[in-house]
């Protein structure tokens, strides 16, 4: 499978690496987001926090972003449940899921690896690892620790907005096409809606627009795209076919730290 290309503004060039689960499959998730009223959204940027640890990871040019969004929502989470800052693995959980050919991954699959097998400290799986039989038997005992539980499908830019005032990280897709590089006056850019090709992160930041709610994204080619790896993002920059999305719900407890106190 040919997987389409990217060019930065830099001239760097990317790879586009999100797929759409094939007809009848089944999305590991809860049923049933909860509702919050508009009414009660909050404008909140964890960024300002001084201990926010969160960092813009770069896929270079593999096809890995699924693999790179799912790991820094799971870092989110993490920092949401209170727990120590830990880099995580993109690359172990893109090279079980694309199995040592580089040829993209679907959402879903990246929200049941990190369910059922984690991801493991970013130190021990080299970058541009997707052959998992590279996959060292230290990593793998590692990823034990970093699990999530499994959360909730998202179906559109409310139900995004809904899980981002609930503080639950995201990863989802988007339609990388024509003015993708370019943001407007607000930071969002100036996509068109279309096939969905890309996963991203989110559900660290939102703020009230000119025309409505803008989540903050986090993307996975590094500080030179967007501004400095970050953007804001509108409904109308997820219009199109295909879109894919989950809220983790909470992590798994970590057995090698202690629970947070309780306030």
């Amino acid at each position: 499978m040919n997987l389409e290309q990217w060019v930065l503004p830099d001239g760097t060039i990317t790879t586009l690496g999100n797929h759409h689960p094939p007809e009848g499959f089944s999305f590991p998730v809860r049923a049933g987001l909860p509702d919050l009223p508009e009414s009660q959204w909050r404008e909140f940027d964890l960024r300002a926090n001084s201990d926010y640890p969160v960092k813009i990871k770069n896929q270079g040019s593999f096809g890995a972003c699924n693999g790179h969004a799912a790991a820094s929502a799971a870092e989110d989470a993490r920092y949401v449940a209170g727990l120590d800052y830990v880099p995580l693995s993109p690359w172990l959980i893109y090279a079980d899921l694309c199995n040592g050919f580089d040829r993209g991954s679907i959402i879903a699959e990246a929200l049941t690896h990190c369910e059922q097998k984690g991801t493991c400290n970013d130190s021990l799986v080299p970058h541009g690892t997707i052959n998992p039989r590279k996959i060292s038997s230290e990593a793998r005992e590692n990823a034990k620790r970093f699990k999530i539980e499994i959360g909730y499908r998202i179906s559109d830019f409310r139900e995004m907005c809904v899980a981002c005032q609930l503080r639950m990280p995201i990863n989802f897709s988007v339609p990388v096409n024509a003015g993708f590089n370019m943001l407007d006056a607000e930071g969002v850019p100036r996509n068109r809606a279309g096939w969905h090709n890309h996963a991203v992160q989110a559900g660290f930041a939102m703020k009230r627009g000119k025309n409505g709610w803008l989540i903050g994204m986090r993307n996975s080619w590094g500080e030179q795209w967007g501004s400095n790896g970050y953007c804001w993002v509108s409904a109308a920059t997820v219009k199109g076919s295909g879109f894919d999305a989950y809220a983790i719900l909470a992590t798994e407890y970590d057995p090698q730290q202690a629970p947070p106190p309780i306030a």
